[in-house]
Formats: C-alpha cells, sequence, structure tokens
C-alpha cells in the first residue's frame, strides 16, 4: 500500500502545478491563477517586490485550496476513495491502474 502513495503524491503534485498554471482556481472571493495574478496579490508587504517567501506563500494557499477539493470529507486526509473520485471525474482512471508493475 505505501508503494502507491509516492505515485499518487508525484501525480497529485503535478497535476496540481498544471491546473495552477493552466485553470483559474475559484479561492474564497479571488480568482486565483498562474497568469492571470496580479503581482500585488503576491506582494504581501507592498514593497513593489515580490520575495520567494511570498511567491511560495501565495502559491501555498492554492496547494491547499486543490488538496481540500480533493478532501471531500474534510478529515485533512485524500483517501484512494476520494483520489480515484477525482481521478475518474478527469478521465484519468483509478490508482490501481496508475501504478507500477
Amino acid at each position: 500500500m505505501k508503494t502507491g502513495i509516492i505515485p499518487a503524491l508525484a501525480i497529485l503534485s503535478a497535476l496540481t502545478l498544471f491546473l495552477g498554471a493552466v485553470m483559474t482556481v475559484n479561492a474564497g472571493h479571488h480568482n486565483h491563477s498562474m497568469f492571470s495574478t496580479n503581482i500585488n496579490d503576491m506582494d504581501l508587504n507592498n514593497d513593489d517586490k515580490v520575495t520567494f517567501e511570498e511567491y511560495s506563500t501565495f502559491h501555498s494557499n492554492q496547494l491547499r485550496w486543490s488538496f481540500d477539493a480533493l478532501d471531500t470529507d474534510n478529515d485533512d486526509a485524500i483517501t484512494s476513495e476520494e483520489w480515484d473520485m477525482f481521478l475518474k471525474m478527469h478521465g484519468v482512471g483509478t490508482h490501481e491502474h496508475n501504478q507500477p508493475g
């Protein structure tokens, strides 16, 4: 079972980066997209510069939103059933079909 966790996390990371770069993510009252983000949204201290810390904080919030979207029962964990539902909704299949071997 643990061998399936690493590929699932890799797929989650890749999908998150892809979705963050291509799709608009609705997070509360803000719409966020990597290509439509205003630099001022990332500039937390309003100094007209974005440090790595500010950049990573901003994108970490997007990552959290996508994790929360996958965690449909809000237990702060993604089960194989929740992951399979996500894959099925996106026409990918189930995690059993995505495991090596």
